[in-house]
């Protein structure tokens, strides 16, 4: 057994380790301190406020939550930036006031973009485009981006044609076999020659039914798009790439008379995960850490 998320003083809870040993018949292997690690929680969105102002001067970038929001990690390293005030966002009203609309993935597209036409969020989506936002779109949020989203192979669970928000001339058809893998591409927008790195999850098969541009120089729509101040991706990871990120805010930055900011550098998730993975090491009473090691190898 083990304790996660102990609030005060582990060295005070040694009768309660006793009592719940002698309940549960087996040994508490640690006892884990609560800390805010900045991982993305399991089947929770990441942890940033919800429909909160930004102060006067700061860069509004809203992400719109949905109830099968996915990915959220994705989101991560704007946090880096001192300048951009990030929140999500439910309320219409304030996704239209909003410099930059951010549109995560999603466990069921067809699914959440019918919640957000109910909700009026996918009509601010329009206004707020119309008044100047940016309007990024990742991986379920670029397919909800497009004219239309068809799925005869049933993969959604809903109707098997649904309009998208037009932002983009694109076209998705859901399929059955879903793609998983690594990915890299250069970078042609809005930055060129960028090595991006990061990975793709999903059902849907993306292509171009208008005049827009790619945003890497291979894989056109099917990786990514673009037309005005619309773009679609597909590649989880996009914004951790602390170049790429600072050229597609100095964008909005521009747009909305802010000073262009330097690259910041996001805290990698590899360095978040070896944090937490240390702090549960140490959290570890006894020889507990290598009798989990015997069993494992046993």
């Amino acid at each position: 057994m083990i304790v996660n998320r102990f609030r005060g003083d582990p060295a005070l809870f040694e009768d309660g380790v006793t009592r719940l040993e002698g309940l549960a018949g087996v040994p508490v292997l640690a006892v884990v301190p609560h800390i805010e690690h900045g991982l993305d929680e399991e089947d929770r969105p990441l942890p940033i406020p919800v429909d909160v102002r930004a102060p006067v001067g700061m860069l509004r970038v809203g992400a719109l939550l949905s109830p099968r929001v996915s990915n959220t990690e994705d989101l991560a390293p704007l946090l880096a930036e001192p300048d951009v005030h990030l929140t999500w966002v439910t309320d219409p009203h304030l996704a239209v006031e909003q410099d930059v609309l951010i549109l995560p993935g999603s466990k069921a597209t067809v699914a959440d973009l019918v919640q957000h036409t109910a909700s009026g969020i996918a009509s601010a989506i329009s206004d707020a485009y119309r008044r100047g936002a940016w309007v990024l779109g990742l991986c379920g949020g670029y397919q909800m981006l497009g004219e239309q989203l068809d799925d005869d192979a049933g993969t959604e669970g809903g109707p098997a044609a649904w309009p998208g928000l037009a932002l983009l001339p694109v076209r998705t058809v859901f399929e059955a076999a879903k793609r998983t893998r690594q990915s890299v591409f250069e970078s042609v927008w809005p930055i060129a020659g960028r090595s991006l790195r990061g990975y793709e999850i999903r059902h849907g098969r993306t292509e171009a039914i208008g005049d827009g541009a790619p945003l890497v120089s291979e894989g056109g729509a099917e990786i990514g798009y673009r037309r005005e101040r619309a773009v679609g991706c597909y590649l989880h990871g996009l914004l951790a790439d602390d170049e790429w990120r600072a050229a597609f805010l100095d964008l909005a930055r521009r747009d909305r008379g802010l000073a262009c900011q330097p690259a910041r550098r996001a805290e990698p998730l590899e360095v978040r995960i070896d944090r937490w993975a240390r702090h549960v090491q140490r959290s570890f009473r006894g020889d507990a850490w290598s009798r989990i090691l015997r069993a494992v190898s046993e």
